[in-house]
């Protein structure tokens, strides 16, 4: 398989997801919508810590105990909140907000 591409196993069926196309995850309790840049998404069984594990290293960033964003659809970084290019606002939380700030600061 592919390495750009992993399996997931969602209530519709098994699908392919290709890393470049996720802007994020959000956790739901053992659930997590998965949400592409087609406007898209889907609910797999799964937590973010499993699913976080398949992921190319360094590739996420988790902003939250319930968020896993793609650092390449971040449209802007607000204080404590990430707004991606999906039109999506996530807060940050305490604990990774100076974390994200370094992050953003050295990657302009």
């Amino acid at each position: 398989m592919n390495p750009s591409f992993f399996r997931l196993s969602t209530f519709e069926m098994g699908k392919f997801a290709n890393f470049k196309e996720i802007v994020c995850f959000v956790a739901d309790g053992n659930y997590s919508f998965i949400y592409l840049s087609d406007g898209r998404s889907l609910v797999v069984s799964k937590c973010l810590e499993c699913l976080e594990q398949h992921l190319p290293q360094n590739s996420f960033l988790r902003i939250h105990k319930s968020y896993l964003i793609n650092p390449r659809f971040v449209d802007c970084v607000l204080y404590k909140q990430i707004k991606l290019t999906n039109g999506n606002v996530y807060a940050v939380s305490r604990r990774r907000w100076r974390q994200i700030q370094l992050y953003f600061r050295h990657k302009n």
